[in-house]
């Protein structure tokens, strides 16, 4: 039997990151295979995957990627509909 404690740090042993940290960064990175697709505006995205609102969304976002999601587009260069 492994304790929730120690099924945390086993985690992050391996992964190297929280169980929390880990889900958020698949939660991110799945939000830029949406955006690529063309089919889906950040505000779709936030709530296809479950962010409580865009707003907590962008912050996530920018603090992961190092610029906000609008900016993220321009570089990018896809730009689904509004």
């Amino acid at each position: 039997h492994l304790s929730e404690y120690r099924l945390y740090h086993v985690f992050k042993d391996t992964f190297g990151v929280s169980p929390h940290r880990y889900l958020l960064q698949l939660k991110l990175n799945e939000a830029l295979v949406l955006h690529g697709s063309g089919n889906y505006n950040w505000t779709e995205i936030a709530e296809q995957l479950h962010f409580a609102d865009v707003q907590s969304f962008s912050k996530l976002f920018r603090k992961h990627f190092r610029m906000s999601p609008s900016r993220y587009t321009a570089l990018a260069g896809v730009h689904p509909d509004q």
